[in-house]
């Protein structure tokens, strides 16, 4: 039975195969089922999860009953991929009834909140397969069997309205049997289903690892880079454009398969624009040479298009990085679902441009015209799961999504209402100003079946808060949309404390729901509840590691917890995400100058001066100043006086690009007077006190600075600044030209604090500056008397 799977795992069946499975080669999974004689009819209408247990315990029915849990899964995704036959399931398994149905379909909810989509027909099939391919892989040990058990179980999980954490835990376990596989046929096989595995809970950094190293097991290195060429049609000069370098390793043997007909692939349509060429015209022709890559190798191009497009920016842009993808597919067509599949995602790339949309919306009917042409499943089925087509009813909702872009919302409504999405149907009917209608409509769906899911929506078109707890009541509050609705309630409401409870529960059904992690984190901080918001916002992270606003805001709680080590480390996170953003730069150096890693600070600072080439911060500049001239510990432990070199490049840079700011002319001016290591020590002494002159005048020059206690202080301590540096000048000569440069602004400056801050009822200066007064008067007294001296001498 191992051989025989494994060779229709990979299409190599012959006659003899044929000759004993010929129901299942031919893919007549149905009249598999229906033949099924292992079974006790009995035993399976009273308790078919027990009677399906017990055959796989068995050691002469197991294989038979794996071959029956695939051809139900085989028989689900044909249904449910392509346009349903309509046949009933009672015909298709015969001991199912009314009591056994809902055990079977109780199997797929693992964490008991969940429910199948609504579109999904004869989920009883799944649910069979589940039980024997999911629940039961322990009996099955050999590496093909468990391949269609992590199918299955990725199967299932794209059939659940939430993300279930027991099918993670359950096909995190299978993956992890499959470690040290030395099966080299079945390897890219397994990558491709655990970057996809990744990717559908998002855990994008595992999923890349597993992308790369499916890429590399078919012999492919695939890299980003670009060559001269011609997008447009009037374009004279060849510009650089995106493209991918693809290396092919001749050590691997591509799959030798029939080649699909090209009667049942969709037709690729021309964009047949004014001004856009159909395709890049490269310099290098070699570039436009059509790449005979197998499924396989296809699909690792397919797995690194999703990758890429998860994690590039919404922008005009990021679709030249992402067609570059799908343009290999669609020059070689090897199999009908990977095809589809490349021109399907075409279409949503196209469908943000109003060049391409209408493209976008004829491709996408062209695509579900294909499926009336009665592909075979042979055809149909070849590399389904390493394609990651979506079911038909996917595609005629973006087909929706694009009317409803193009604005006709009458069009879309009807897909919508056929599709029964009664989210998108809501907003139709709100724009048409029908609100009500979408009410009625699903008011009549639950009169025939109730589902927390419907009563959910329907309280989303009435925003009558009591649908939602019928939907909890109806779920036995186990329901994660239920309870993510009335957080919703309350957060648009702004009664942020009555959101996060509810948003709480929510996770706590199903904790892969990054927008409810978001919105509970930001609700906790504006409550103040930092430890709630940073787990939050952890959680968050853990799972999608490239948003810096994630970043920043767990740093800020970590901060509001006085876990400022914590926080320093969040936020060298939340730069690598983005990079060229300032404000997080700003906020890195500020916790780095708490904790006393200047180095970082420093590095931070001068980030920020490459990204908007002025900014300002006197504090963190006063304080990494002093720091370097006092040498106080570092968060190392050593002195700060060895980043005195880096700081005197810092605060240059400052002052050529903001001259008028008097504080890093004031450190400057200080770092180099303190400086007394270095050979050009007088140098450094006669030029720190140029520039605490200019800090000076760039004090005295703002208006009404006499009037401002805040500034006359530090008019006052720079005038004692200078004169200090100006008598510790070696040379008199130098000295005395100092001196006499210095002597006019430092007396009238200090005639101007004199004459503004002496109350003329006492007579007296403000308390506060009455010692930094005397100081300042004594020394400018001392350095007057210094130049006399000077000029006396000679």
């Amino acid at each position: 039975m191992e051989e025989l799977v494994r060779r229709y795992t990979f299409r190599k069946f012959g006659p003899a195969d044929k000759e004993a499975y010929g129901l299942f080669l031919d893919f007549k999974f149905e009249d598999v089922l229906r033949n099924a004689k292992y079974f006790d009819e009995e035993e399976l209408r009273k308790s078919p999860v027990k009677e399906l247990e017990s055959k796989i315990r068995n050691t002469e029915s197991k294989e038979d009953t794996f071959l029956f849990g695939l051809s139900c899964l085989e028989t689900f995704v044909a249904e449910n991929w392509s346009i349903p036959s309509g046949t009933p399931v009672e015909s298709i398994l015969p001991w199912l009834n009314s009591q056994n149905k809902p055990i079977l379909i109780e199997c797929l909810l693992k964490d008991g909140g969940e429910s199948v989509l609504g579109n999904a027909v004869l989920p009883e099939l799944l649910a069979v397969a589940n039980v024997i391919l999911v629940d039961n892989r322990s009996h099955f040990k050999e590496d093909v069997f468990l391949l269609w058990s992590l199918r299955c179980a990725l199967v299932v999980q794209s059939m659940l309205e939430e993300k279930s954490a027991t099918l993670y835990n359950n096909t995190k376990l299978l993956f992890d049997q499959f470690k040290g596989c030395g099966d080299e046929e079945l390897k890219p096989l397994i990558l491709l289903e655990e970057a996809k595995f990744n990717y559908l809970y998002h855990y994008i950094r595992e999923c890349e690892v597993a992308t790369s190293s499916a890429a590399a097991s078919v012999g492919l290195k695939i890299e980003d880079t670009g060559a001269l060429g011609k997008r447009t049609k009037f374009q004279v000069k060849e510009l650089p454009q995106f493209t991918l370098d693809v290396e092919e390793s001749s050590s691997y043997k591509k799959q030798n398969r029939e080649p699909v007909d090209k009667s049942y692939l969709a037709e690729d349509l021309q964009l047949n624009d004014e001004v856009r060429l159909e395709a890049i015209e490269f310099q290098d022709k070699e570039r436009e040479r059509v790449r005979e890559m197998d499924a396989l190798q296809q699909s690792c191009i397919l797995a690194r298009y999703f990758l890429k497009e998860r994690n590039l920016p919404v922008d005009d842009i990021s679709w030249q990085e992402l067609t570059p993808h799908l343009s290999l597919i669609l020059q070689h067509p090897v199999s009908w679902p990977i095809h589809s599949v490349a021109l399907f995602n075409r279409c949503k790339l196209e469908t943000k441009s109003r060049r391409t949309i209408e493209r976008a919306r004829a491709q996408l009917e062209t695509i579900l015209e294909t499926y009336l042409k009665n592909i075979p499943r042979k055809v149909f089925m070849d590399s389904i799961y390493i394609s990651r087509l979506p079911p038909k009813w996917k595609i005629e909702k973006e087909l929706g999504s694009i009317l409803l872009q193009l604005g006709a919302t009458k069009a879309a409504l009807d897909v919508f209402l056929k599709l029964e999405s009664w989210d998108e149907v809501i907003v139709c009917y709100n724009l048409l100003q029908l609100r009500h209608k979408s009410a009625q409509i699903i008011k009549q769906r639950l009169e025939e079946r109730e589902t927390p899911r419907l009563w959910c929506q329907l309280g989303d078109a009435t925003d009558d808060i009591k649908c939602y707890e019928k939907a909890l009541e109806l779920s036995k509050n186990k329901s994660a949309r239920a309870n993510k609705s009335l957080g919703l309630y309350y957060y648009y409401r702004k009664e942020y404390s009555a959101s996060i409870e509810h948003f709480q529960r929510s996770l706590d059904c199903s904790r892969f729901q990054l927008d409810v992690m978001l919105r509970l984190g930001f609700a906790a901080m504006e409550c103040e509840q930092w430890g709630v918001a940073a787990q939050a916002y952890r959680d968050y992270c853990s799972l999608e590691s490239d948003n810096f606003e994630a970043w920043n805001n767990l740093a800020n709680c970590y901060i509001k917890m006085s876990q400022k080590e914590r926080a320093w480390r969040v936020l060298q996170e939340a730069v690598r995400c983005d990079y060229d953003n300032w404000k997080v730069w700003d906020n890195l150096m500020v916790i780095s100058v708490d904790l006393g890693a200047f180095d970082e600070a420093i590095r931070a600072y001068n980030r920020i001066l490459d990204i908007k080439q002025t900014h300002i911060d006197d504090q963190v500049l006063q304080i990494m100043t002093e720091s370097a001239i006092s040498g106080i510990k570092d968060s190392a432990g050593d002195s700060s006086v060895k980043y005195r070199p880096q700081m005197v490049k810092l605060v240059a840079r400052i002052t050529v690009a903001l001259p008028k700011e008097p504080v890093p002319w004031s450190c400057y001016g200080r770092l180099l007077i303190n400086n007394s290591d270095s050979d050009t020590s007088a140098e450094n002494q006669v030029k720190g006190c140029q520039y605490l002159q200019k800090s000076l005048a760039a004090y005295t020059a703002k208006k009404g600075w006499d009037k401002d206690i805040k500034l006359v202080t530090h008019v006052l301590k720079t005038s004692c600044r200078l004169v200090s540096g100006v008598l510790n000048v070696q040379s008199e000569v130098q000295q005395l030209q100092v001196a006499n440069s210095a002597r006019l602004s430092l007396v009238s400056s200090f005639k101007m604090v004199e004459r503004s801050q002496t109350s003329i009822k006492s007579g007296n200066l403000p308390e506060e500056i009455q010692q930094l007064y005397t100081d300042t008067k004594a020394d400018i007294d001392s350095l007057l008397q210094r130049i006399e001296d000077i000029k006396a001498a000679s």
